[in-house]
């Protein structure tokens, strides 16, 4: 899915950057464009510089209704289904996106050798998610902040 962003004053305008984007690059990249420092704990990247210090894969997850995670590279896509899938497709999927973008030529039994590198890099990807995470706490709302809520409509 193409990330579209519109810089400053026509800035790098109807150019196209063929690399990797991920979501979370996006805040370090509106901070770059502000020129404020990105804080060292946001773990995304500027995408306001084309090429520097940008990342070879991306990662995506969805856990509803079957748990699914990916990971792409500029060329292959590695698609992990945990259970349930309601598709019926195969619990590994792994495409050539150069030489099949449609994505119709499941790879999985022939390259184990490419699913176990890139299955490698999900786990590393998701052990470092892991020890980023933030815990959440419980508290008390006052009458006041509850009142705030719901006239915002919560």
């Amino acid at each position: 899915m193409p990330l579209i962003i519109k810089y400053p004053s026509g800035a790098r305008a109807d150019t196209v950057d063929e690399n990797l984007a991920r979501s979370l690059d996006i805040a370090p990249t509106i901070l770059d464009v502000l020129g404020l420092e990105v804080p060292a704990v946001m773990q995304g990247t500027s995408l306001r510089r084309p090429g520097a210090n940008r990342t070879d894969y991306s990662f995506a997850e969805d856990i509803l209704p079957a748990g699914v995670m990916a990971l792409r590279t500029p060329q292959f896509k590695l698609i992990e289904v945990a259970g349930g899938n309601l598709r019926g497709r195969a619990p590994t999927q792994l495409y050539d996106l150069v030489a099949d973008p449609g994505e119709t030529v499941n790879l999985a039994d022939t390259r184990p050798d490419l699913v176990a590198q890139l299955r490698g890099r999900l786990s590393q990807t998701l052990t470092r998610a892991e020890r980023a995470a933030v815990s959440g706490q419980t508290i008390e709302l006052d009458e006041q902040a509850l009142e705030q809520l719901h006239r915002l409509g919560y």
